[in-house]
């Protein structure tokens, strides 16, 4: 196997930092000056929670000058949730292995790493599985960015010596996704992010338009169906403790309506998903990124859904309706007037989320692809990367849902018909 080319020299700058100076070939003069910016690179890795907290300022400001929309789960608040509901100090969840890349004092590369023995090896993944849909590295622009990702790379290479990297739902126009190319990255899974553009309307009135009069018309059919149960009202609510009640609720009715189709989804099934969302909704502090809409009929719950904000970006992160509403379709009229309010609201991108398929392509404009890579950096990380990663996992996935089918259609004929 192809191994990856050994890590530039790293010299000790005082504790816990380096500097990294890759054996780059000679510049031109006119690249002279970014040479001696990727020299000036100081890297460092944070492992503690008493670390990362100490990030907090200089992770928001990269952010917010740097981000993009589309790293919504790249931002610090996010991560902080994720830290507080998954990380624990026995090392469950794994351990935090952020690298950070400062010139001058000044951060301007980040990793939200986490390092995992998985099967006797060293895993490296992307802060905030699994309840983060884009993983990406945060850094400034400019004509050197791949060569600083590079040094990030060969530096989390030579210090942790991780068996492979598994960067699961990464963006193919991820700020990482060049190195990943030339690293000849594995693909184990790809999937589609649809989402709608709403620059292409000035107001909501002319954007549905595109649906046609017949989808329209059904959705009103829809709406007065719903009435019949008593009057209907939709609200919107920021982080706080109505905006927490609500999350906890639609987590538990997902579950329910897992249960009830046969269908199996690992991450809503963890316990640190429950704490997650009930933390992130419940802190004031995300008021500007946590959007939370709840559809009743009759003072009765119809459909609720969790969203995230950036940017001028809303990733719908949970939509479920109550399974009494079903016939109603809750969940398609409650999609539809958060739709709405996030076209009032000034949102130019109303994400969707991976995967795609269904009532999601029915809505959306386009998707974006997101990739779940693979890169092996030894022997035993290429076999487990390749033989249960690529070959036997989509098989043991397509086999429990195949049982799952199984034990439906008989639970079905053993129902007694009424």
């Amino acid at each position: 196997m192809k191994q990856p080319a050994s890590p530039g020299h790293a010299v000790s700058c005082g504790e816990g930092q380096r500097v990294c100076r890759p054996a780059f070939k000679s510049q031109p003069h006119a690249q002279a000056g970014a040479a001696r910016d990727v020299e000036a690179l100081r890297l460092d890795i944070v492992s503690t929670r008493v670390g990362f907290e100490a990030l907090a300022g200089d992770w928001t400001d990269l952010h917010a000058r740097a981000g993009t929309s589309a790293q919504v789960f790249q931002a610090y608040g996010w991560c902080h949730h994720w830290v507080r509901s998954f990380v624990d100090e026995s090392g469950g969840g794994g351990s935090l292995a952020i690298l950070t890349g400062r010139i001058d004092g000044r951060l301007v590369m980040l990793w939200p790493l986490v390092l995992r023995r998985v099967a006797g090896l060293k895993e490296l993944s992307w802060l905030g599985e699994p309840v983060s849909q884009y993983g990406d590295v945060l850094m400034e622009p400019g004509p050197d960015q791949a060569r600083q990702l590079d040094a990030g790379f060969r530096y989390i290479v030579d210090v942790l010596r991780p068996s492979l990297f598994r960067l699961n739902k990464t963006r193919t126009d991820a700020n990482i996704a060049p190195l990943l190319a030339k690293l000849g990255a594995r693909e184990t899974q790809r999937l589609e992010a649809p989402y709608l553009d709403f620059t292409t309307a000035p107001d909501w009135q002319s954007y549905e338009t595109r649906y046609g009069s017949k989808a329209l018309k059904n959705r009103r059919r829809q709406f007065r169906r719903l009435e019949e149960a008593g009057p209907v009202a939709v609200t919107h609510h920021n982080a706080g403790s109505e905006a927490q009640r609500l999350a906890c609720e639609a987590i538990r009715l997902k579950r329910a309506w897992l249960s009830e189709k046969g269908l199996i989804s690992p991450a809503l099934a963890d316990d640190g998903t429950l704490r997650f969302f009930e933390s992130i909704t419940g802190d004031p502090a995300q008021s500007e990124s946590v959007r939370v809409s709840h559809l009743t009929a009759g003072g009765r719950t119809a459909a609720i859904s969790v969203s995230f904000a950036c940017k001028e970006r809303l990733a719908v992160h949970l939509i479920v309706y109550a399974s009494a509403f079903e016939k109603a379709a809750a969940g398609a009229l409650l999609l539809e007037r958060s739709m709405k309010a996030a076209h009032e609201e000034g949102i130019k991108v109303y994400d969707m989320l991976a995967p795609g398929g269904g009532y999601k392509t029915e809505w959306a404009d386009a998707s974006a692809q997101v990739v779940d890579f693979c890169v092996p950096l030894t022997a035993a990380g290429y076999g487990y990367g390749w033989l249960y990663l690529e070959v036997l996992r989509p098989k043991l996935k397509d086999a429990a849902f195949a049982l799952e089918g199984a034990k439906r259609r008989f639970r079905r004929t053993r129902t007694p018909a009424t």
